[in-house]
């Protein structure tokens, strides 16, 4: 099993999309923000999940819209992101 860390960027990134959808909907922004969250123990012991993605990192949709750019390393896996669908490919 491989631990498993969040980068700054991550968990900005998740809080910066709960804060945007709960100005609308709050209830729907916890809702959301969960799945990611709930998603990383899992790679902790399936850290090849995803698919390949840029740079030899890897890609996961976990509750889609939410993709979660990874990239494993001795027996670490760290979440470098989270992308909500509807933000730019470079955001």
């Amino acid at each position: 099993m491989v631990s498993v860390i969040w980068s700054v960027v991550a968990a900005s990134n998740l809080d910066r999309i709960h804060a945007c959808v709960a100005q609308s909907d709050p209830a729907a922004s916890f809702r959301l923000s969960r799945g990611p969250v709930d998603a990383a123990p899992c790679f902790g012991q399936f850290p090849d999940r995803g698919c390949p993605a840029d740079f030899g990192h890897r890609e996961l949709v976990t509750v889609p819209p939410y993709g979660i750019p990874s990239e494993k390393a001795e027996n670490r896996f760290f979440i470098l992101g989270i992308r909500h669908d509807a933000q730019l490919t470079d955001d």
